[in-house]
């Protein structure tokens, strides 16, 4: 099997690297988080941009992997027809502008265009992976399953967040009830808020009448967050028993302490439309886990982190995602529901919209009412 890599940019330890670079030559702890030498092999990489830190063009030609100036040639191998059995679309660092609510304005839907133009072309198709979620438009994400849907082919997007280890494993079963949750994050409101609500959406996905959409967002930043704590409106035994599972000691204590040096406190609270509340708390420098703390319906409240090595292990969360994207390629059928990062895509652009527009106050959203 021929994969075809269209990607923004390859420099060290960015998507493309921790991704290609393993598939092509495993990092020697891969075998224990789920990825072993691939049946499948890159065939070809488009590049959308090159920098003074590129490292791509220098591991392809090590390894005999052509690299095309057209998204077209990667996919026909030089050709003219579609040469490749699967396509990884990478569309994730690069110097791409921002827009007025801080999104990074991936140019994931101009790829996933030129890549489709190909299968129409050619009168064939083949599956595509889209790195984590398909844009910072959801209208853009409704194009791109319409044209999977018309060209009849598999499309399969994600994080690799929800394919790691738990620990202390996972906090529900299949079909229990899920009356609240609490997530902690850090870093960037765009890049890591995708991450936040991808993690817990793969928690509470399987709630005993499935996934039925969200119905309403709303976001907090600095002094609003502190003052929606006070008032209740953020559940705060949730997030105490978050930070203690992060690490934290006599958190009920020291909580003011915390928020009171924390710069850019942010919250995105999701309402899902059976009423299923979950909020997305983010704590720079003092949070460094990806931490959930679920109410369950009993009332117990249980918590959970992911388990991510870093760099000692070049970032083996990605390990763990190649062993599903080759999976997927493979099969033709997505290992996991892709609907959940279509409806993440839209919630993250609601969220990150009422941070700016609406100052707190729950905006609606009819458009996510996507049900899995």
């Amino acid at each position: 099997m021929k994969i075809a890599v269209i990607s923004t940019v390859w420099f060290p330890l960015s998507h493309t690297d921790v991704m290609v670079t393993r598939w092509v030559e495993p990092f020697f702890t891969d075998a224990r988080n789920g990825w072993n030498k691939p049946a499948s092999r890159i065939a070809s990489v488009y590049l959308d941009q090159t920098t003074e830190r590129d490292i791509g063009r220098a591991f392809c030609q090590k390894n005999g992997i052509p690299i095309f100036e057209e998204v077209r040639a990667a996919l026909t191998l030089g050709g003219d027809k579609l040469a490749v059995d699967a396509v990884l679309l990478i569309g994730e660092h690069g110097d791409y502008p921002l827009n007025e609510y801080r999104q990074r304005l991936y140019p994931r839907k101009r790829l996933f265009d030129a890549i489709t133009a190909v299968f129409r072309e050619s009168a064939r198709s083949v599956p595509i992976f889209n790195d984590k979620h398909f844009s910072w438009s959801f209208d853009e994400s409704c194009e791109m399953f319409a044209v999977a849907e018309e060209l009849g082919f598999p499309l399969y997007a994600g994080s690799s967040l929800p394919h790691c280890p738990l620990k202390p494993g996972a906090p529900l079963q299949p079909g229990e009830a899920v009356a609240e949750a609490l997530a902690l994050f850090h870093g960037d409101p765009d890049n890591y808020g995708y991450h936040t609500m991808e993690y817990v959406q793969s928690l509470i996905e399987k709630r005993p009448d499935g996934e039925t959409g969200i119905r309403a967002v709303r976001s907090f930043e600095n002094a609003a967050v502190r003052a929606a704590l006070a008032a209740g409106e953020i559940p705060r035994d949730l997030l105490v028993h978050a930070l203690a599972h992060h690490g934290y000691e006599r958190v009920d204590e020291t909580l003011e302490f915390l928020l009171d040096r924390t710069e850019n406190l942010l919250v995105y609270q999701l309402e899902h439309r059976d009423g299923l509340r979950v909020t997305h708390f983010a704590m720079p420098k003092f949070v460094t886990q990806w931490v959930a703390a679920i109410r369950a319906g009993d009332g117990r409240i249980r918590a959970c982190s992911v388990d991510t090595v870093g760099g000692r292990e070049f970032f083996s969360n990605f390990a763990h995602l190649n062993s599903k994207v080759e999976e997927f390629f493979q099969t033709g059928r997505a290992p996991t529901p892709v609907r959940r990062t279509h409806l993440v895509t839209g919630a993250l652009q609601a969220a990150m919209r009422a941070l700016k527009d609406n100052g707190g106050r729950w905006t609606g959203t009819p458009q996510l009412g996507v049900i899995y």
